[in-house]
C-alpha cells in the first residue's frame, strides 16, 4: 500500500486548524478594538443623558495600558490561530501558548470587571444614577463570569480539534 511507503510525518494530517477560527477572533480584536477608541474618543452615551458632556462607559484611566494590553492579548490570540492556521495544523506546543494567552487575557479581564475598574464611575453617575455600587459589582462580576467561560472555550478549541484529529487517523 501506498501510505505503508511514505513515512509518518509526511502523511496528510487532518486540518485542525481553520481559516474560520482566524477570521472570528480577527473579528473579535476589531469590534473590540473600535468600540474601544469610539467610547473613549468620540463617546457612546447620548450628550442629554450626560448634560451635553463627554463620557465613555469605560474608565479613561484605563488607556492606553489597560485596554491596550486586553486588546493586545486578543490580538496575541489571532496571530496564534493565524500561524496554527498557515502552519497546517495546531500543534501541541502552539495549543498551549493559545490557551494560555486566552486565559491570562480573559482573567485579568474578568477580575478588572469584578473590582468594578473597568466602568467609568462618570458615565454611572451621569446615565445610571439609581444603580448603587454593590449593583455595579455585581454585574461586574456577572459579566466577569460570562467572559472568564468565554475564555475556556476558546482557550479548549485547540486541544478539541487535536483530539478529534488524533481519533481519525
Amino acid at each position: 500500500m501506498i501510505t505503508e511507503a511514505v513515512p509518518e510525518r509526511l502523511r496528510a494530517v487532518p486540518l485542525t486548524a481553520r481559516l474560520g477560527d482566524v477570521v472570528a477572533l480577527g473579528g473579535v480584536f476589531v469590534f473590540f478594538s473600535v468600540v474601544t477608541v469610539v467610547d473613549l474618543f468620540v463617546g457612546v452615551v447620548p450628550r442629554r443623558i450626560t448634560a451635553g458632556e463627554h463620557v465613555s462607559v469605560l474608565n479613561p484611566v484605563l488607556w492606553p495600558v489597560g485596554l491596550g494590553l486586553g486588546l493586545a492579548g486578543i490580538l496575541a490570540v489571532a496571530a496564534i490561530a493565524l500561524a496554527a492556521w498557515r502552519a497546517g495544523g495546531w500543534s501541541r506546543r502552539r495549543a498551549a501558548a493559545f490557551a494560555w494567552v486566552a486565559m491570562a487575557t480573559s482573567t485579568v479581564s474578568a477580575m478588572a470587571l469584578s473590582a468594578g475598574v473597568v466602568i467609568n464611575p462618570a458615565f454611572v453617575t451621569a446615565a445610571l444614577p439609581g444603580l448603587d455600587h454593590i449593583a455595579l459589582r455585581l454585574w461586574g462580576i456577572a459579566i466577569g463570569a460570562a467572559i472568564l467561560l468565554g475564555g475556556v472555550a476558546v482557550a479548549a478549541l485547540p486541544f478539541m480539534r487535536l483530539v478529534s484529529a488524533e481519533r481519525v487517523r
